[in-house]
């Protein structure tokens, strides 16, 4: 059993495919699989996933319902221990990132980094709390980018709900924190780079809003969610 799985998904983002490809090819820390899914690129993806098909354990090229389905599709093929989703235009930060992520790990249920943000040509340091709290939870999210899940968690909490085009991993963060009360740890230090112009900085935001509260209605108190929109609508009221 491999230590990680890294998997990669992929439409059409053959720059940035090269990118994660590249940093995932430089580790110094070997002891893993990876995984790349494509869903059936039209620029040049293909045939640059196929030049390098030596260095990858599974490939995966076929139609799909979307991102979380194309990342289902590699979770399904993965035997690792820890499991990171490293989507194209995402990279590793240097050679030595998985190296310094395994020496950190000591049988958490997940463990997340911090990571820096690409916006263009400009880098943007994202630091997480070492205390995930209620309050974080609502508002916030640790980005799947940072997050090394253990396969066991996985087996619990399964894939990711395709119910949801914009937050299933939200979702499933959620799961695995209230649901299944996954141990974590915060790994210090800026390990990993999260392209900028996702699938939730693009989708229409009043899907977001009602894909959110639908989230929030699973896993939270009703009392809970009664301040927290109170506040909600005080903030949007009063403080533009």
């Amino acid at each position: 059993m491999p230590f990680f799985t890294i998997i990669t998904i992929n439409l059409n983002n053959k720059k940035g495919l090269e990118r994660t490809m590249k940093s995932v090819f430089s580790q110094r820390f070997q002891d893993f699989e990876y995984i790349v899914v494509d869903g059936v690129s039209s620029d040049g993806s293909q045939e640059y996933i196929k030049e390098h098909q030596s260095k990858i354990s599974h490939v995966i090229i076929e139609k799909d319902r979307g991102v979380y389905d194309a990342m289902n599709k590699g979770l399904a093929r993965a035997t690792g221990k820890y499991i990171q989703f490293l989507n194209s235009g995402d990279s590793l930060k240097d050679q030595h990132a998985l190296e310094s992520i395994a020496k950190q790990i000591n049988g958490e249920d997940l463990v997340y980094t911090d990571v820096e943000l690409l916006e263009g040509e400009k880098l943007v340091a994202m630091n997480f709390p070492s205390a995930l709290n209620w309050r974080f939870q609502l508002t916030d999210m640790i980005c799947h980018q940072s997050i090394f899940a253990s396969s066991s968690l996985f087996s619990k909490t399964g894939g990711f709900n395709l119910d949801y085009r914009i937050y299933a991993d939200y979702d499933w963060f959620m799961k695995a924190l209230r649901t299944h009360h996954a141990n974590y740890k915060h790994i210090a230090g800026l390990h990993v780079i999260y392209e900028a112009g996702g699938i939730s900085a693009t989708a229409d935001k009043v899907r977001q809003l009602e894909e959110k509260d639908k989230i929030h209605g699973t896993y939270f108190s009703s009392w809970l969610l009664m301040v927290y929109r109170l506040y909600r609508w005080f903030n949007k009221t009063f403080r533009r």
